[in-house]
């Protein structure tokens, strides 16, 4: 169970079993057990007169958890050394890292802490601020493969509350005054995986309010389109309205042409063809009343036709349609040589 008193029988240095030192042992874990169970914490009169005993048993080394209450409540390992015979005190973190406390400075029962964990928690699952299921069942919005993930999170958060409830149980039955390292490690492990699942948590609920704002713009937009189909629908139906008055006006136009047979009845016959040759530069013009007018440039140098160039060895034509004639169409052969024929 223990190490007993160094020296004697000659073997100076050498540490053998002693039952005396082991009673004494088993009478300060007594006290622990009893101080626990009744209070949850020990009380600093309790935990003097176990220091005094765990001193007088001649303990080598004592390792304890304490609270930094001086560092955000700071949980802290506090080793004692009673090696040399002069206690020589240290502290390292969960992490086994070397560890300068603020102080004052707290002790604790590792499995009290434990059970004001899972006291908090089952606190907080009781009065609906955990998520669970049913939440997002409520919501119109949550998309089904969200409510399997939170699903799982959930079960994973109710498997770890078991645990949890399990391990404080344990814990019950042992003196946890003085936990070990190992004890001090799967206890921090355990808040790990909890901080772990609440911000999975987190992190999925924030996805469904981004999911839901997103949704809303949506829906925004849809409202903005909808009203500018509405707006679009309007002006076809003005559209239309113009398109059956435009009908109307063909129709009545479609009566005039098969009453007027004035050209289509009694096609124009014998038009005269002119062609006309100028050199000279000066300002001309091709008379009005012209179905056909052709101008080509036969020169070397630019002509003018119409208010635009006609360049060397260019033609350009004017046609009227069937039942209309062209205007004057004016033209400077300027120094070149100007062709034109017309009919009509």
């Amino acid at each position: 169970m223990g190490v007993g008193n160094q020296g004697g029988g000659g073997n100076s240095g050498n540490k053998r079993s002693n039952h005396n030192f082991e009673h004494r042992q088993l009478l300060a874990l007594g006290e622990l057990v009893v101080s626990s169970s009744t209070a949850g914490l020990a009380t600093e009169g309790t935990l003097i007169s176990v220091l005094n005993a765990i001193v007088s048993s001649d303990q080598d080394i004592e390792i304890l958890l304490v609270r930094d209450t001086g560092n955000g409540d700071e949980v802290v390992q506090q080793i004692t050394n009673y090696e040399t015979g002069v206690p020589v005190v240290i502290y390292k973190d969960v992490n086994g890292a070397p560890y300068i406390p603020v102080g004052p400075l707290e002790y604790l029962d590792p499995s009290a802490v434990l059970n004001l964990i899972l006291t908090e928690i089952t606190a907080i699952n009781a009065g609906g601020q955990l998520l669970t299921e049913a939440t997002f069942v409520a919501e119109d919005f949550a998309t089904e493969t969200t409510l399997q993930a939170l699903e799982t999170l959930i079960i994973s958060t109710n498997a770890l509350l078991t645990t949890i409830d399990a391990d404080t149980s344990n814990l019950d039955v042992l003196s946890s005054t003085r936990a070990s390292e190992l004890t001090l490690q799967a206890t921090n492990t355990l808040l790990t995986t909890i901080d772990g699942i609440l911000d999975a948590i987190k992190i999925d609920t924030g996805a469904l309010v981004v999911d839901l704002a997103a949704i809303e713009v949506l829906i925004t937009s849809a409202n903005a389109l909808l009203t500018i189909m509405a707006s679009d629908l309007a002006g076809i139906n003005t559209e239309i309205q113009l398109t059956n008055i435009e009908l109307s006006n063909i129709k009545v136009d479609t009566g005039n042409i098969a009453t007027d047979t004035s050209t289509l009845a009694t096609p124009v016959t014998g038009l005269a063809a002119v062609n006309l040759r100028v050199t000279g530069a000066g300002a001309a013009s091709v008379v009005a009343g012209k179905r056909r007018v052709s101008f080509f440039n036969a020169g070397d140098v630019d002509t003018t036709v119409a208010g635009a160039t006609l360049k060397a060895g260019e033609i350009t034509t004017f046609v009227a349609g069937e039942r209309d004639v062209l205007a004057a169409i004016a033209y400077d052969a300027l120094a070149s040589e100007l062709l034109i024929s017309t009919i009509g």
